[in-house]
C-alpha cells in the first residue's frame, strides 16, 4: 500500500505542476481506498496483511484451473493409451483375462511381473 500511497501523491504533484496525470490519479486513489478497506476488514486475513497483493492472489485462485488445463499439465495427465496397448487388447481379449493384455502389451509378463 506504500506504494500506492507514494503514486498517488507523485500523480497529485504532477497534476499541480504540470496539469497532466488526472487518470493515474484517480488510478492510484482507488488503490489507496481498496488498501484501507482491506486493513480495516475481519474476514480474510491474506487481504488484511497483504492489503493490495491479496486480490491478485484470489483473482489468480479464481483461473487456476484454465492455467492448470493449457499451461501446467504434465506428459502424465491427459494421455491416451499407447496404440500399441490398444491393439493387444483387442487381439488378446477373447483368449485372456481382463488384466493381462495390457500386461503382454508392456512386456510385463514377459518379464514375470
Amino acid at each position: 500500500m506504500g506504494l500506492s500511497v507514494f503514486g498517488l501523491l507523485l500523480c497529485v504533484f504532477c497534476l499541480a505542476v504540470f496539469g497532466v496525470g488526472l487518470p493515474w490519479a484517480l488510478l492510484f486513489a482507488l488503490l489507496v481506498g481498496v488498501g484501507l478497506y482491506d486493513l480495516g476488514q475481519k474476514h480474510r486475513s491474506i487481504l488484511r496483511n497483504y492489503p493490495i497483493i491479496g486480490h491478485l492472489r484470489f483473482m489468480l485462485e479464481f483461473i487456476r484451473p484454465e492455467i492448470r488445463q493449457y499451461f501446467l499439465e504434465t506428459d502424465n495427465e491427459a494421455t491416451p493409451v499407447l496404440a500399441l496397448a490398444a491393439l493387444a487388447g483387442r487381439t488378446s481379449a477373447p483368449r485372456a483375462t481382463r488384466t493381462s493384455a495390457l500386461r503382454h502389451a508392456t512386456g510385463r509378463a514377459r518379464r514375470g511381473l
